[in-house]
C-alpha cells in the first residue's frame, strides 16, 4: 500500500503539463506553471487511485484466496512495475508517465475457477469476488476523501474519460476456435457483471484472446491454470 504510482503520476503529469502549458502559452512562465500544476494534479490523481486500487485489491485477493497481479501502464503502452524504473530492451529509460493499470485475476491452483469447465456463467464465488473488485472501480470510491468541489469535478471528468477493457484467456485444451469463442463469452460475462455493479456501459469493452497469449507452459496443470485468467485493463482515455 505504498504511494509509488502517485509520486510517478505527479512527476509525469507535471512534466506533461509543463510541455502543454509552454506550447499553449507561447513560453510564458504563468502558462507553464499552470500547466505543470494541472498536470501534476491529474497525474497525482491517476497514480493515487492506482495505489488505492492495488492496496484494496490485495485485500480482496487475500480474502478470496486469489492469484492476482497488478501492474502500471506507461505512456509508451508498456506494462511496467510501479516500484522500479522501466527499461527498454536496449537499456534506455522509458516514459514513466502513468496512463493506466492492468490487473490479472486467477484462482489458486486446484480451485474451481471463475467459471465451470466449458461454461460462460460466473460461479457463485466468482460473483462475490468480482463484485468486490468492481467496487474498487466505482466512482464513489474514486471520489472518496475529495472535498473540494472543483477538484471533485476534475476527477469526474477524468473518470468519464477512462476505459476498462476485459480480456478473457484460456489454456490450449480443446480446439482453438472453441477456446476463442469461449474466452469472448467469458469476457463479455465479466463485463456484463461489472455493468450490473454500476460501472458505466460506455466505459466497458471486452475481448476474448483464447489460447493465443499464454503466460505459462500449457503442458503442465499449473501452467494451464495460470493461463486461464481474466485481465482488467484500465486506461485514462
Amino acid at each position: 500500500c505504498s504511494n509509488n504510482a502517485r509520486n510517478i503520476g505527479i512527476a509525469g503529469g507535471a512534466i506533461l503539463g509543463l510541455i502543454i502549458g509552454n506550447s499553449v502559452g507561447d513560453g510564458k512562465s504563468g502558462a507553464r506553471a499552470t500547466g505543470a500544476l494541472l498536470g501534476g494534479l491529474v497525474g497525482g490523481f491517476i497514480g493515487a487511485d492506482m495505489d488505492r486500487k492495488r492496496c484494496e485489491l490485495s485485500r480482496v485477493a487475500k480474502q478470496y484466496d486469489l492469484d492476482m497481479t497488478f501492474s502500471a501502464i506507461n505512456a509508451n503502452g508498456e506494462v511496467v512495475s510501479t516500484t522500479a524504473p522501466s527499461k527498454t530492451s536496449d537499456g534506455a529509460g522509458t516514459d514513466k508517465t502513468v496512463i493506466g493499470s492492468t490487473v490479472t485475476v486467477r484462482d489458486k491452483e486446484g480451485a474451481v475457477g471463475h467459471f465451470e469447465s466449458g461454461s460462460d456463467q460466473l460461479t457463485p464465488k466468482a460473483r462475490e469476488y468480482f463484485a468486490a473488485i468492481a467496487a474498487q472501480y466505482s466512482t464513489k470510491n474514486m471520489l472518496e476523501g475529495q472535498t473540494d468541489p472543483k477538484r471533485r469535478e476534475e476527477i469526474r471528468k477524468q473518470i468519464a474519460q477512462r476505459r476498462i477493457f476485459l480480456i478473457g484467456h484460456t489454456d490450449d485444451t480443446g480446439a482453438s476456435d472453441l477456446n476463442a469463442a469461449l474466452a469472448e463469452r467469458r469476457a463479455n460475462a465479466v463485463a456484463s457483471f461489472l455493468r450490473q455493479q454500476g460501472i458505466a456501459e460506455s466505459a466497458l469493452y471486452f475481448q476474448g484472446a483464447g489460447e493465443t497469449l499464454p503466460v505459462a507452459d500449457n503442458r503442465t496443470e499449473a501452467g494451464r491454470n495460470a493461463n486461464r485468467r481474466v485481465e482488467i485493463v484500465e486506461v485514462t482515455d
